[in-house]
């Protein structure tokens, strides 16, 4: 299974989930990443974020992240299929330890679907 690392201060390494379309969500705490390939053709492994999210159960809340970051990313000009999904998983997390990770990374990466 592939993986992304994120993180300027502290890395976090995100497993590859699937395409937002694919992906089969399992019940655990974490915080995600939602990317896609600007420049697929030249770039094939470089990934672009556009998201960062936390959940304290990442499978109640898949069908409710899945629909509405593919409506954001379709109204911001994106293509269904395009969208990636990597997961950071912290198991026993509190929502403030998640939501501080999930800030700090978009501080540091500034994510258009976190605006």
């Amino acid at each position: 299974m592939s993986a992304l690392t994120f993180g300027k201060r502290t890395r976090y390494r995100f497993m590859f989930g699937g395409t937002l379309e694919q992906w089969k969500p399992f019940g655990c705490e974490a915080v995600y990443a939602v990317t896609y390939k600007a420049d697929a053709v030249s770039r094939p492994k470089n990934h672009t974020v556009v998201f960062f999210g936390e959940t304290p159960d990442l499978a109640l809340q898949a069908d409710s992240i899945r629909r509405e970051l593919q409506k954001w990313w379709n109204e911001n000009g994106g293509t269904n299929g395009d969208l990636f999904f990597y997961i950071h998983e912290m198991p026993g997390s509190s929502q403030f330890e998640r939501v501080s990770v999930q800030k700090q990374l978009v501080s540091e990466y500034d994510p258009h679907g976190n605006n």
